[in-house]
């Protein structure tokens, strides 16, 4: 059994079905909360990184392979308020954000060739909803999951947290400049056409392959020369989403460009509309970061958007 510190990671069992639905309550949301008993308060920690496990039970009476699906880390933690403080402390429940979730390209299973990944005793093991697991392990599920690349997306349980994280200094993949009036500029460095090409290619191919690892229908626009103020787009519970993508060959972004064609898109769709930074994108482990509703951002003083160039049209030949 993996020793308990604050670096080593976790299993977090999100099973479908419990027997005879004796622990159906947990109130889960997959990527975005976990609800947990007050005994393994002490193990979640924020930032302390994790994988997804369920169990062989399925909905509808069904039976599949018990397995490893995603990974992400622990956020933001707050006590379960329906259960009363006058309550022994055992009795309490917890809920916490989910942070960098990545559903795994294919799912892990517990056992391969019979051999578990994890260092289980007995049978009794494998009931723990949340385990420690070593670095080793856990690399090791992360190897068997067809995974790539470093994954940081902004996944909280409301929009002003989200823009919270958005405005401090250094803020993942995009630097802020603006110290003073703390706000987010949209214009920097530009490279040549087909240097330019090269990279927003790559990235963009990159953002493809990561949303069609999560969603079944994924479209890439620009790679069909259509444009309509994002690169790709996808459809999630009936719903339409677009994702404009930005990259880098650098850890990090000073400021990004948007044009106005895709700030018209930004502004129309709102909620549904993501900018998708990719830093090191030729490297070995390219960075992203979703930064969702841009437009409600600068509208709300949080970001500032700045032209830096006008075009020029004649209306008549006159």
């Amino acid at each position: 059994m993996a020793m308990d510190t604050e670096l080593d990671p976790l299993v977090l069992v999100e099973n479908e079905r419990t027997v005879e639905g004796k622990y159906d309550f947990w109130e889960d949301l997959t990527g975005e909360r976990y609800h947990f008993p007050n005994q393994y308060r002490n193990k979640m920690k924020k930032g302390r990184r994790f994988v997804y496990y369920r169990g062989i039970r399925r909905l509808h009476n069904k039976r599949g392979t018990a397995e490893y699906f995603g990974c992400g880390r622990i956020g933001e933690m707050e006590r379960d308020t329906s259960v009363s403080r006058s309550e022994r402390k055992r009795d309490w429940k917890w809920y916490c954000d989910i942070e960098d979730y990545a559903k795994f390209p294919e799912t892990v299973p517990a056992k391969i060739e019979g051999r578990p990944f994890e260092n289980i005793a007995n049978s009794m093991g494998w009931r723990n909803g949340v385990r420690v697991i070593t670095d080793e392990i856990y690399n090791q599920i992360l190897k068997n999951s067809g995974i790539s690349g470093t994954t940081i997306r902004t996944t909280p349980s409301n929009l002003n947290q989200a823009r919270k994280k958005l405005v401090v200094v250094k803020m993942g993949l995009l630097r802020n400049r603006f110290n003073k009036a703390k706000g987010l500029a949209w214009g920097g460095k530009r490279y040549n056409t087909k240097e330019a090409k090269r990279i927003g290619d790559k990235a963009e191919k990159i953002v493809f392959d990561h949303l069609r690892s999560q969603y079944d229908d994924v479209v890439w626009d620009a790679n069909e020369n259509e444009f309509p103020g994002y690169d790709i787009h996808y459809e999630s519970e009936g719903v339409v989403h677009a994702v404009e993508v930005k990259g880098t060959k650098g850890s990090e972004f000073s400021s990004i460009e948007i044009t106005a064609n895709e700030w018209n898109a930004a502004q129309q769709l709102r909620a549904h509309y993501d900018l998708c930074l990719v830093a090191e994108v030729f490297g070995n482990s390219p960075k992203l970061q979703f930064v969702n509703d841009p437009y409600g951002l600068v509208e709300q003083g949080e970001a500032d958007a700045s032209p830096v160039k006008w075009k020029f049209i004649l209306t008549s030949s006159t």
